[in-house]
């Protein structure tokens, strides 16, 4: 009972259901059964993969190989960014590397309408065209290429949000029939190697035909957290300055992103939800962009070059901490609403041991300069403008604070190729600054192509624009001209039309 029943309970709840098995079975230890073989190897491969086999993640990774065994459907439920894609990717690599072979496929199904899911009758010929889900099963059902007899395990991961427009028609799939049934009355049987496995954020739209149908794996934002990935992250740095920026990152995580802090930072009012994950990966992104800086520019390499001549290991720690500063204000601060204010004072208050900003403006007004070693208002890199400029009126922007410190962070984002969302108002100058920026580009490496969003917008109309700029390389590969770098600029993303259960088919398509 406890072992089928812990991994879907929320961590408040789990006092009380020890308390309740404690109560029914008093004076029976309850301890689990563990697969040492299995979590043994799930150790080894997470390591080679090069992430942190942390008790938690390698627990979730064990429960989910568990209820797979019990059950041919499940749903991993959990926040975005708490690791539910890494769980069921590491389990797969530990059935491969034990001799159960797995192999799976992924799909958003609000990414598609329920027609191009499941297949759809044309009204006037009566010719029947297969759907995505159609064609994935029957191909593992008939062991047609790429899928093989020998393979112990194939998945189907339904990797999106769950509503009962498509998911009612899975109930069949999902129940002890096992079978999906088309409207061109064809059925195809699940396999005993086939499963099902839904990976969502929540079961809100779920109705209780559905949810009864599957095993439920629970992911806590706690069970693993960011910790993990930040570790992982380090590790790049170990061999670097004799592991000296590894030190300083870990001394600095452990001084300003404390467990109060952030569970401070969640309760301030943000102009966009935004998650954990999504802002260590920020903070990562804008350190490693730092540090290229660090040794691409020549004039900081050679300051760089005569600290490490000097044996200055004071100065070099100053560098990395006041990166590790500076990314913070950024990846936690920059999405934050009315609480700009406290959140500046804060922060200054934490790095006022180490450095020291002139003036009394908000954090945000200043960047560091590894030279001088301290930080300085943005208002020192601001271009001058340029007089002669010729071309249309409509292009020309003269440069502020505002602009230079937004291209600068555009900048970090594009060169490591992460994605990057532009929050405000209408007429705050978004469309601008982006494209004043592209206009600055090498055409040589680089080109760039808009896609306007409207209300009317579809994955399908989606889909087409973005098919327009690139080329078939391969068989199912597309891509940009060879040697050139495409960059989609998505104008007005919150225009397409919610369904009514508050999903935009073209933003799942871009996730």
């Amino acid at each position: 009972m406890k072992d089928f029943n812990w991994p879907k309970i929320i961590v408040d709840d789990r006092a009380i259901f020890s308390g309740l098995i404690g109560d029914l079975f008093p004076g029976i230890p309850d301890e689990s059964k563990i697969d040492l073989e299995l979590q043994a190897q799930v150790r080894k491969i997470t390591k080679d993969e090069g992430l942190q086999p942390e008790d938690g993640f390698v627990l979730k990774v064990v429960q989910t190989a568990e209820i797979l065994v019990v059950r041919h459907s499940m749903f991993i439920i959990g926040n975005p960014g708490c690791a539910k894609s890494t769980i069921w990717k590491t389990l797969a690599k530990t059935m491969t590397s034990i001799g159960h072979e797995t192999v799976y496929d992924i799909i958003d199904p609000k990414a598609v309408t329920a027609d191009e899911l499941y297949g759809c009758m044309n009204p006037k010929t009566k010719e029947w065209k297969d759907g995505v889900l159609s064609v994935m099963m029957r191909n593992m059902n008939k062991n047609i290429a790429p899928y093989k007899a020998s393979q112990k395990y194939k998945w189907v991961i339904l990797d999106g949000d769950v509503d009962p427009e498509w998911i009612e028609s899975l109930n069949t799939v999902m129940d002890d029939n096992k079978v999906l049934t088309l409207v061109s009355q064809e059925r195809i049987p699940m396999t005993p190697e086939m499963r099902l496995v839904l990976e969502i954020s929540n079961l809100k739209n779920a109705t209780p035909a559905t949810v009864s149908r599957g095993g439920v794996l629970y992911v806590n934002d706690s069970d693993i957290g960011c910790r993990p990935y930040f570790d992982s992250w380090l590790m790049k740095y170990k061999k670097i300055e004799k592991g000296l920026p590894e030190n300083v990152f870990t001394l600095a995580y452990t001084q300003y992103l404390s467990d109060s802090f952030t569970d401070d930072l969640r309760h301030k009012s943000h102009i966009t939800p935004t998650c954990d994950m999504a802002c260590m990966q920020s903070l990562t992104t804008i350190i490693d962009q730092l540090d290229y800086q660090l040794h691409s520019s020549k004039e900081q390499y050679d300051h760089l070059k005569k600290l490490r001549e000097e044996n200055n290991e004071e100065a070099i720690k100053i560098i990395y901490e006041g990166f590790f500063v500076f990314a913070g204000m950024w990846a936690y601060g920059a999405s934050l609403d009315e609480d700009k204010i406290q959140f500046s004072n804060s922060w200054k208050s934490l790095s006022s041991k180490q450095f020291k900003y002139e003036g009394d403006q908000q954090v945000f007004e200043y960047y560091f300069d590894p030279i001088l070693a301290q930080f300085v208002n943005w208002k020192q890199r601001v271009a001058h403008f340029n007089v002669d400029f010729e071309g249309l009126f409509s292009n020309l922007v003269v440069p502020t604070a505002e602009t230079t410190r937004q291209a600068v962070l555009l900048d970090m984002h594009v060169a490591s190729k992460k994605g990057m969302l532009y929050v405000g108002a209408a007429g705050t100058g978004k469309t601008t600054i982006i494209k004043d920026y592209f206009s600055t580009l090498d055409k040589e490496k680089t080109i760039y192509a808009g896609i306007n969003f409207n209300s009317y917008t579809d994955s399908k109309a989606m889909q087409v624009v973005v098919e327009s700029q690139v080329d078939k390389r391969s068989g199912v590969i597309f891509g940009p001209p060879l040697g050139k770098v495409l960059i989609y600029f998505m104008d007005d993303l919150n225009m397409p039309y919610l369904d009514k259960y508050g999903t935009q088919s073209p933003i799942c398509l871009v996730r």
